[in-house]
């Protein structure tokens, strides 16, 4: 599996729990910056993510904003896919107050306004 692949994998999995949940998000931000260009239409979609780009455009009809973040700008991200790597099960976080202290130590620093 590519990065691309892994990256539009945790999106349509991110997406898909925002609607479940009735959560309309408006931006999306990402660290890919192949992955936010196909996106925002701005080059071609690699043909083995096709598919879950096609679905994330049917529900993209929100009206969300993808923006490319440097890599130092997801430290909260980046944080959540570590402990994921060291887990087999599912974890969903539903609150601030649910997240580990070592995310929320991230949050407060990477959040405008914050550390």
């Amino acid at each position: 599996m590519t990065s691309v692949q892994a990256e539009v994998r945790v999106l349509c999995t991110g997406l898909e729990a925002c609607r479940l949940l009735g959560h309309a998000p408006t931006i999306v931000e990402g660290d890919s910056k192949i992955l936010i260009e196909v996106l925002q239409g701005l080059c071609s979609v690699p043909a083995a993510v096709l598919p879950i780009i096609r679905w994330i455009r049917q529900i993209s009809d929100m009206g969300l904003l993808y923006q490319h973040i440097y890599h130092e700008g997801n430290a909260v991200v980046d944080g959540v896919a570590a402990l994921g790597g060291e887990t087999n099960g599912f974890c969903l976080y539903l609150s601030f107050q649910s997240l580990p202290r070592s995310l929320k130590g991230l949050y407060n620093t990477d959040r405008p306004g914050g550390g």
